[in-house]
């Protein structure tokens, strides 16, 4: 008795076409990026580049945000990939209602929606006041020698780049490399990105206020306590975090391995916040809270690179680069809501 097999007929023709929830199973990541881009994303300022033209309707702006946010959720970058994914793949197909983007399309929108972000966070920021440079009341005592001024704004002798003259030779544990400072805060329970920055400086010393005003400014409230390592540690940010009640864990030199405490090799002067800060780790040993600043923060940065292959921007300019790190951002957070649904 021969075996019974299941139809194959490829060409068989389809009366109706499928419901688009059914293109991948229940619960896929798919279905949750398309729905939370639907309902719970304001997309107005990337609504608001669009006027009345005339000829064949554009694609409308929240499917493509959803297609670029699904996308990069799953390492996907590439504008060819992407259009790949929207002929080749269900789960491009169900973001999209099955609707095919050519390359072209995808990466024009991506320059047009991530410069109507980066406008739109640009009139924000300067319709808001600036914050200090951390000083207040936190520094009573004995002030100590004063730390020099932090910029943002690079040397007269920093080189440029023809191709993105904005990007900047940054220092890395593998050499030097062309390109941009991005920050991430994440939070200590579920590595949720709650806050983040970019800037062309290499320093980080002048990124922590920028991201403790982004974690109030996105989460209503300033954090309880929050670890840096040393390239944040300063005069200036350890006052504004005592100024803003934040009970903080800041490294203040390079730990060496086998030591319980971030040192700094220079003889620190008695009485400063950042001696006060050397004394706070060393006496708390392995069970500092700044130990956690590894298992929280750079795991994100690991999943990010590695785990979905994010290597270099594909954008230039320092104000789409930022604006594309905040998809990145985005991205990472919506897999990280839907594995914890």
């Amino acid at each position: 008795m021969s075996k019974t097999f299941r139809p194959w007929d490829v060409d068989q023709v389809w009366l109706l076409p499928p419901s688009v929830q059914d293109l991948v199973p229940p619960g896929h990541v798919a279905h949750f990026v398309r729905d939370t881009v639907r309902t719970g994303l304001d997309l107005s300022a990337i609504m608001d580049a669009y006027d009345e033209e005339r000829g064949f309707p554009p694609y409308h702006p929240g499917m493509m945000v959803a297609l670029l946010l699904y996308a990069y959720s799953q390492g996907i970058y590439s504008s060819r990939r992407i259009a790949r994914g929207c002929e080749e793949r269900l789960d491009f197909a169900a973001v999209t209602g099955m609707q095919r983007p050519d390359f072209r399309t995808i990466s024009e929108f991506r320059k047009a929606a991530l410069e109507a972000e980066a406008k739109a966070a640009a009139e924000t920021k300067a319709a808001s006041k600036p914050d200090d440079d951390g000083s207040g009341d936190g520094g009573r005592g004995r002030p100590g020698r004063k730390s020099k001024p932090v910029t943002a704004e690079p040397s007269d002798k920093a080189q440029r780049n023809f191709t993105d003259p904005d990007s900047r030779v940054m220092p890395t544990k593998n050499g030097f490399i062309q390109g941009y400072n991005a920050q991430a805060a994440v939070d200590g329970a579920h590595q949720i990105i709650v806050a983040h920055t970019l800037t062309n400086s290499p320093s980080d010393q002048a990124q922590l206020a920028p991201l403790l005003d982004a974690i109030k400014a996105n989460l209503g409230t300033n954090p309880d306590e929050a670890s840096a390592d040393a390239g944040y540690c300063s005069q200036a940010n350890l006052r504004t975090l005592v100024r803003r009640r934040i009970e903080g864990y800041v490294a203040t030199g390079r730990q060496k391995h086998g030591t319980k405490a971030a040192t700094a090799k220079r003889k620190l002067k008695s009485g400063t916040l950042i001696a006060r800060m050397s004394t706070k780790l060393k006496r708390a040993g392995y069970r500092s809270r700044y130990r956690l600043r590894k298992q929280i923060v750079e795991p994100v940065f690991g999943q990010i690179k590695q785990a979905r292959g994010f290597r270099q921007f594909l954008l230039r300019g320092i104000d789409k680069v930022k604006a594309e790190w905040a998809m990145i951002c985005t991205a990472h957070n919506l897999t990280k809501l839907a594995a914890a649904r």
